[in-house]
């Protein structure tokens, strides 16, 4: 649904002004992605989400765009509301989001919601945080981000995290994504396995696409369990960060547990371990030494699950519900 283009100076603060519009053009973005990389490397954050990222370049219906607009004309703040569910990211500079534009803004976006919105604040360092706390905003989700060193795990090939020293669960086999062939496929068993968490279990096959041809992504590191009929029982996709990118050192690639999943009716059987096991053990031979994942607070399984291979709270980002 088309929304009107709303903006205004606020108050005496006539310097900085704001502004909601439902699409950008290549201008725009260009001035978001200037504005993702500034913070990124101010603040050691990556403001946007994977998720931030492919709607910044193709924004699903019912999207909504919010621009702060700074006192030299300049983009610095910027903030996205996208549907289903309903989730709010944010880019802003310390002065932007400290700026009564911002709340202004913000409040905006809430009024065309029709109810509160959820908003994401990367980690205690993200100027977000600001925003989120002036306007009063409650938290409602803390999703940790787990690090583990691959050093010392035993998973060279006499380890005894070895995949090379661990048979598949029986039945099964394992095999890589094949791009094209499997993107339906993995789009229902995605739907199956993420139930309970629809931003995650709501992929589409734009979403997909996005990731499939993003410069990052690598079929040989998307592992799958294939039943006797080619049926996907559970999945591990790997991911590369380049120095300097997704939190990586100037120096170091990192690698990340990107998407972890298994079908409920094989749950119990071994099958996050092994594909775990083969996915750090791929990270290992590609050079990685530090892998990173994502994962609720609350999900005492899963990480009961990755304590076991090591992996330990590095920072955390938090959901807040704001209006």
């Amino acid at each position: 649904m088309a929304i009107e283009d709303t903006s205004g100076p606020i108050g005496e603060h006539f310097e900085w002004t704001w502004k909601v519009i439902d699409k950008l053009d290549e201008d725009l973005r260009r001035e978001i992605r200037r504005l993702v990389e500034e913070v990124s490397r101010t603040h050691g954050i990556s403001p946007l989400s994977d998720d931030g990222l492919a709607a910044l370049e193709d924004s699903p219906p019912g999207s909504r765009h919010g621009l702060v607009i700074g006192p030299e004309g300049k983009l610095a703040g910027y903030l996205q509301v996208r549907p289903d569910p309903l989730t709010c990211e944010a880019v802003a500079s310390r002065s932007a989001a400290d700026s009564p534009a911002a709340l202004a803004l913000l409040s905006e976006l809430g009024r065309l919601a029709g109810r509160p919105v959820p908003m994401w604040v990367r980690g205690e360092h993200d100027p977000a945080s600001t925003l989120t706390r002036t306007a009063g905003g409650r938290q409602v989700r803390e999703l940790l981000q787990l690090r583990a060193a691959l050093a010392g795990l035993g998973l060279d090939e006499s380890g005894p995290f070895s995949p090379a020293t661990q048979a598949p669960p029986a039945g099964l086999r394992p095999r890589t994504f094949v791009p094209g062939a499997d993107d339906d496929a993995w789009l229902a068993a995605n739907r199956t396995a993420f139930g309970a968490l629809p931003g995650q279990a709501g992929w589409t096959r734009s979403d997909l696409v996005h990731r499939l041809t993003a410069p990052w992504f690598r079929a040989d590191g998307f592992f799958l369990l294939v039943d006797e009929n080619n049926r996907i029982a559970g999945f591990h996709w790997t991911k590369i960060h380049p120095p300097g990118g997704g939190g990586a050192t100037a120096d170091e690639s990192l690698g990340e547990v990107y998407i972890l999943g298994v079908i409920p009716s094989y749950r119990g059987r071994g099958l996050a371990e092994y594909l775990i096991w083969t996915g750090l053990d791929y990270l290992r031979r590609e050079g990685i030494r530090t892998v990173l994942l994502y994962v609720d607070a609350d999900n005492i399984a899963a990480r009961r699950l990755y304590d076991r291979f090591g992996f330990q709270v590095h920072s955390t980002d938090y959901q807040y519900l704001v209006g």
